[in-house]
């Protein structure tokens, strides 16, 4: 067998499928952090979003820019944890967590001077889980579907 003389190349090999899936749930973590985070912190030291500002500009509704953020949140988060969990039960229970991180966020926000804990707030937040966590579901569905084969 000849020898090889030089330098050797080396071959970069793409992720293996539980390392992105490790890569995911980490996150997922680390949205959770930063949703409790800007959830606890008090109303003049909260940061206002460009979608925020966005949104106000358009339309006058400041409320309705915090309800957008409070869905964007909460789906994105649902979807990482439904990409990194992908177990049926472990999926529930992502579902359940984050309904009962977002109404207890939303409880603890009656005690942080400048916040107020909003009814309309945690709706927004439990459709961004429902809307994250069944896109997920359809896009699983899909896929499945197309690999049967036809009948």
């Amino acid at each position: 067998m000849p020898m090889r003389t030089g330098v050797t190349r080396l071959r970069t090999m793409p992720p293996s499928f539980s390392t992105m899936r490790i890569g995911v749930r980490t996150v997922a973590w680390m949205c959770v952090i930063c949703i409790v985070v800007l959830s606890l912190v008090p109303g003049d030291m909260r940061p206002v979003t460009a979608l925020a500002a966005h949104v106000e500009t358009a339309t006058g509704y400041l409320h309705l820019a915090g309800r957008l953020e409070h869905f964007a949140a909460y789906s994105v988060t649902a979807i990482l944890f439904a990409l990194g969990y992908t177990a049926a039960p472990s999926r529930f229970a992502t579902f359940v967590f984050l309904l009962c991180l977002a109404a207890l966020l939303e409880s603890a926000q009656l005690w942080v001077p400048g916040r107020t804990g909003r009814l309309a707030d945690f709706g927004a937040s439990a459709l961004g889980v429902c809307i994250g966590i069944w896109a997920v579901f359809a896009s699983d569905r899909v896929r499945t579907q197309q690999l049967l084969p036809p009948h």
